[in-house]
Parts: C-alpha cells; sequence; structure tokens
C-alpha cells in the first residue's frame, strides 16, 4: 500500500538550498582550479624557455658562438645570409633550426627578387608556439600598425609576438642597434645587396660591441652591448669573463596587458625583428610583473624582464639552466647578471 506521507521529491526551498551549497563549493574551488591551471601554464612558459637555451646550446656548438641578435628595428630576417655578422634578423630566427622550426628558417632559402621577398614576408607573419607564453595567449598575430616597414619586404599585413627577449646587458640607454634602410620593398636582385651594412656602420656596430673583436683596440664604449645576446653575432663563451652560470641568456619579457592583442613600441614589429625592443631586454631596472607595471609608464618602452606569472618568472643563464626569479630580487644583483663581463660580485642563487 503506497504510504501517503513520503515525499516523492524537493521542495522548491530545498532545492534551492541544495543549488547555493553546491555554487558555494564551486566558489571554493576555483580559486584552486585557477591555481593550477596557471601552474601548468608556468611550466609550459618555463619549458619554452629551456627549449630556447638548448637551441643557444646547440647553435653555439655549431657556429661558435651565441645567436646574434641581428641589426635594427625594420630589418628583418634574411635566409640567406648565414648566422653571423651579416644576418638582420633576431635571435630566435637564428634559432629556429634548432627549436624544430627548420622549414620555416628555410623560407626563401636561394630565392631571389619577388620570390624571395614573398618567402620571407610569410616568416615575418608566422606565429611560433614555442616563443608564445600560454599564460597570456595562444600563438598568434596582430595588425602590423609600425608606420615603417621590413627592409625590402612588403608591408606586412600582421605580425606574430614573441613573449621572451634576450639579453642584451645591464645598460639600457636606448636601442643600440646597427640599421640598414631601404625603400619598402626594393631590394636587388640577390635579394641581400639593398640591406648590406656600410663599412661605416660595421665600424659602429664593432665600437659598440665593447669586448669582442672590433677595428679599434681597447675602445669601450659607454653605450656598450654588454650582454650576452649582441649586435653581429660575435660573442663566444671566451667573451663571458663573469662565468656562463652568472650572466643571463635571455627570459620572460615584461608586456602591457591592454596590448598583448595589440600593437605599441614594445610589441609592433614580432619576433623577426633585428636588435629591438620587441626581441631584447636589458637588466638596468628591476623587472615587473605584467599588471603592475606603474601606470605612468603605459605604454612606453622601458626594456623590462618580467612576465605575466604572479611572484616569479624565468630567466634562462648562458650556462643552459632555466631558474625562476623573484619581481622582488636585489637590484645589484639582477643588474650585474645582465652583463658578460662587467666583474660584479653576485650569488645567482640569492634571487
Amino acid at each position: 500500500m503506497l504510504n501517503r506521507h513520503c515525499r516523492p521529491g524537493f521542495t522548491l526551498v530545498e532545492l534551492l538550498v541544495v543549488v547555493a551549497i553546491i555554487a558555494v563549493l564551486i566558489g571554493l574551488l576555483m580559486p584552486a582550479v585557477q591555481a593550477a591551471r596557471e601552474s601548468a601554464r608556468r611550466t609550459s612558459c618555463q619549458n619554452n624557455l629551456r627549449q630556447l637555451t638548448l637551441a643557444s646550446n646547440s647553435h653555439l656548438e655549431q657556429h661558435g658562438t651565441f645567436p646574434s641578435a641581428g641589426w635594427c628595428w625594420q630589418n628583418g630576417p634574411d635566409p640567406n645570409a648565414g648566422y653571423g655578422d651579416m644576418q638582420s634578423g633576431s635571435w630566435i630566427y637564428n634559432l629556429l633550426s634548432f627549436i624544430e622550426g627548420q622549414t620555416l628558417r628555410d623560407q626563401g632559402v636561394g630565392l631571389t627578387g619577388t620570390a624571395r621577398n614573398a618567402a620571407v614576408l610569410k616568416v615575418v607573419e608566422s606565429p611560433v608556439a614555442t616563443i608564445t607564453c600560454p599564460s597570456r595567449r595562444v600563438p598568434s598575430t596582430h595588425a602590423f600598425t609600425h608606420p615603417g616597414c621590413f627592409v625590402g619586404l612588403a608591408r606586412p599585413r600582421v605580425i606574430a609576438p614573441t613573449d621572451y627577449a634576450g639579453c642584451a646587458g645591464s645598460v639600457n640607454k636606448g636601442v643600440h642597434g646597427i640599421c640598414a634602410s631601404a625603400a619598402c620593398g626594393s631590394r636587388s636582385a640577390d635579394g641581400t645587396a639593398a640591406s648590406k651594412l656600410s663599412n661605416e656602420q660595421r665600424e659602429e656596430a664593432w665600437r659598440r660591441s665593447g669586448g669582442y673583436p672590433h677595428r679599434t683596440p681597447g675602445l669601450n664604449d659607454a653605450t656598450a652591448v654588454n650582454g650576452v645576446i649582441a649586435i653581429l653575432g660575435r660573442i663566444r663563451p671566451a667573451h663571458v669573463k663573469d662565468g656562463l652560470s652568472n650572466t643571463f641568456l635571455a627570459g620572460e619579457r615584461v608586456l602591457w596587458p591592454a596590448q598583448y592583442s595589440g600593437s605599441y613600441c614594445e610589441n609592433d614589429q614580432g619576433w623577426t625583428v633585428g636588435f629591438d625592443w620587441d626581441t631584447i631586454r636589458w637588466t638596468t631596472d628591476p623587472p615587473k610583473e605584467d599588471r603592475r607595471i606603474p601606470p605612468d609608464l603605459d605604454p612606453g618602452c622601458q626594456g623590462y624582464f618580467g612576465g605575466a606569472h604572479p611572484s616569479t618568472f624565468g630567466m634562462a643563464f648562458a650556462d643552459g639552466s632555466v631558474r625562476t626569479v623573484s619581481y622582488a630580487v636585489d637590484q645589484s644583483v639582477f643588474r650585474g647578471l645582465g652583463s658578460r663581463n662587467g666583474s660584479e660580485v653576485v650569488d645567482p642563487t640569492a634571487q
């Protein structure tokens, strides 16, 4: 017989209570879930940096030098110019062969004229997963809005950003790149002559090198690039007087959060450009977390290392190691680790 006093279901009030309890539990769990996701993204980001470090060591073994930082803003890559001082493209471009990017690095090899320029333009517009930190975005592109152009190429429609920068040293007095300029789209039939450095420009690059072969022995300019990732790609382990384990190679670079997918002076030419805010950084100033860049500096070009993660970010050393660094790192230690030959007394573990 049916028990008339049994209720087959919940009342509306009871259902609302259950829903409220579930909502509270979800609210309690979400921070833990988000923290776990960020931890995974941070690990992936550091693995990318580790891949770049291993690639740099492979470049060192094959070519005898750390990867060249290229020439200057507006100077993109040249697939026929090798890996040394005549390579105008970025240090990342020089590492493509060692991060499973050989196909991209070979775009335009052996080609001339229009065919070569069209192939290089595709490289400029191509995103690369290894240089993308998942805490910021997936591999992507954004509109190219820079008023200039890339020497010898048609104007790109888009550029692909990088979340990592080579360490150009401890002295930031602006971008010290050596530029070769030409009208947009113009380039000789061999694809290189319009952008070759003049003797004066090469002399200037050597003069600013301040520590590797140049034509004026003993000259040490105050604006010298004293990092491992430098113009013309002539830095060898012997030039790292401070020791490979005491010298930064590269690291995560800070970006203005509002412009992750936009263009401003530190994010307007992409990962292929030579010695420029987009691809290099200095340790002159303390590192910053993206969301903590002082509002009065947004979106100015400051050249900071840093990242999108809370508390710490990743830096790679010239010996191949990758370590986490606190945003609260002692500034004298951080600055000293940026130069290759400053004779600073630093403890890289005291971070």
